[in-house]
């Protein structure tokens, strides 16, 4: 009996000195109680009455909330106003909460009871412990909480798209007064592994939201999500949903790089499938008729018409990620050679035609002070067909800058005729038989100046006439000639020349 009582009166210092000043230290908060009447003995009329304290040792402001009482047969009213359950809490400053206590229903003895309280700013949460004494009796009160009881649903995204962020909820209802701490929820599947702890209050429903990001190479394919809620060991949901990854097929992405040389144009086609799946599909490139005649590719291509519209198309088939390439080589080149060839030809059409060749040159140029004072001009004939051609009549036009005197014909043949005409100046013409296949005939003449000239010379185009075998009359023009001579020097204005002429003398004086 002794030994009782002492256990007793032990156990009542030590329960004084806990319920006292209970203190919960941290880095960031310093939280305590202090009780004022910690005993509810008239059942009917008393109540229990606590301080809370929290010092904010925080470099912010912090705001507290006071959640509730754990067990949750223990109700509190907040003083003075029941509605403010939260605290704003300045740097180093010390927030209070004053409120009463009493019990929905309790059996007789001291009960360990828990304020649980919430920092909205960092996101802990505190249990804050202290003790009641409920009626006579000073021992401890055994009071079994209220078995857990929760009603769990999940809802999973029958279709997702691998390219899309989707979210997978899990809803939990808590179906009576116990606080469900360190709720377990799991999800797990082929592609799809989370899991995460939760808090559910007495009576509440919460919904616990997961992000769902897959690789957007992630191919089609059936899935299932095995979802699990479980509390203290105990499993309330575990239930398997069937979803599926789609398959997405976007245009193939096409990049075209062009490399152009000298008349060659060069193209290398890349294609590449983004899906999530093997896709096939026709490739075409708009082109022209023009292009199409000098292109090749490689693989080959099919040509495809749209009313007045051509496309070079091929088939393609990627799988997924994957990548090929065309070539395209357009080469003009062959449009060149072949106007090249047709140049040719038709310069042989004009050489069959007109065989007789005539070009004119300047032989020589004599210049007085920078002026042109003589010049022998030449003509060559040549008769490139492999057939005479006859009555041949040589036409030279000589501008009336120049003259001609009786040694202008010396070493060569003699004009037939010779008269002056009122625009053209002097013309002169020769006349010869026949010039035959191949050969060759050089006439040359030398003009003088009437003046010194300066500025060009223009010598006309030397016209040739004459019959083919087939007794056709054609006719042919040589090159003109120009010469382009030096300007004069200016003369230096008469007072000048007085004022060089006085500085000499100035110098001889002084010598």
């Amino acid at each position: 009996m002794k030994k009782g009582l002492g256990f007793l009166i032990a156990f009542l210092v030590l329960f004084s000195a806990f319920a006292s000043a209970e203190v919960m230290d941290t880095k960031l908060f310093n939280i305590f109680v202090e009780p004022v009447q910690d005993k509810i003995i008239d059942k009917d009329k008393d109540f229990a009455e606590f301080y809370i304290k929290i010092e904010n040792r925080f470099t912010e402001p912090e705001t507290f909330k006071f959640a509730f009482l754990d067990p949750p047969n223990w109700k509190e009213q907040i003083l003075p106003n029941p509605n403010d359950r939260e605290l704003r809490i300045m740097p180093g400053d010390t927030g209070t909460f004053h409120f009463y206590v009493r019990p929905s229903r309790a059996v007789d003895g001291v009960h360990p009871v828990s304020a649980i309280l919430r920092s909205e700013v960092t996101g802990i949460t505190f249990r804050k412990g202290f003790h009641i004494q409920y009626g006579e009796k000073e021992t401890p009160a055994v009071m079994t909480p209220p078995e857990p009881d929760m009603e769990v649903s999940a809802s999973v995204p029958a279709k997702m798209d691998p390219r899309n962020p989707y979210t997978v909820v899990v809803n939990i209802k808590n179906n009576n007064e116990r606080f469900l701490e360190n709720v377990s929820v799991t999800l797990d599947s082929t592609n799809i592994k989370d899991t995460t702890s939760v808090d559910v209050d007495p009576d509440e429903s919460k919904g616990i939201s997961f992000a769902v990001l897959f690789n957007k190479d992630l191919p089609p394919q059936k899935d299932s999500l095995h979802v699990v809620v479980a509390y203290q060991g105990q499993t309330f949901h575990d239930e398997y949903h069937n979803f599926e990854v789609v398959e997405y097929l976007p245009p193939f992405d096409i990049d075209v790089d062009v490399q152009k040389k000298l008349w060659k144009r060069y193209r290398t086609v890349t294609i590449t499938n983004d899906g999530n799946t093997e896709k096939s599909d026709v490739v075409r490139m708009e082109t022209s008729l023009r292009e199409r005649l000098f292109s090749s590719s490689v693989p080959k291509y099919k040509l495809v018409k749209e009313e007045d519209r051509q496309f070079m198309t091929w088939d393609v088939t990627l799988a997924q990620g994957a990548s090929t390439e065309i070539k395209i080589k357009t080469n003009y080149r062959w449009l060149f050679w072949i106007i090249l060839a047709i140049l040719l030809y038709f310069a042989y059409l004009i050489k069959k035609l007109n065989p007789v060749v005539v070009k004119k040159k300047f032989k020589s140029i004599k210049k007085q002070h920078g002026a042109v004072s003589e010049m022998a001009v030449a003509i060559f004939l040549k008769n490139t067909s492999d057939k005479p051609v006859t009555n041949i009549r040589v036409i030279e036009r000589i501008t009336k800058m120049v003259a001609l005197k009786g040694d202008s014909f010396e070493g060569s043949m003699h004009p037939t005729k010779m008269h002056a005409h009122g625009s053209e100046g002097t013309i002169i013409e020769y006349r010869f038989a026949e010039l035959g296949p191949g050969d060759e005939r050089i006439i040359t003449y030398k003009a003088f100046s009437k003046l010194h000239i300066f500025g060009v010379i223009t010598i006309k185009p030397t016209v040739v006439e004459f019959k083919k075998k087939s007794g056709a009359t054609m006719k042919s023009r040589s090159n003109q000639i120009s010469i382009q001579t030096e300007a004069p020097e200016e003369r230096k204005p008469s007072h000048e020349k007085h004022e060089s002429h006085h500085r000499v003398h100035e110098v001889a004086h002084k010598k």
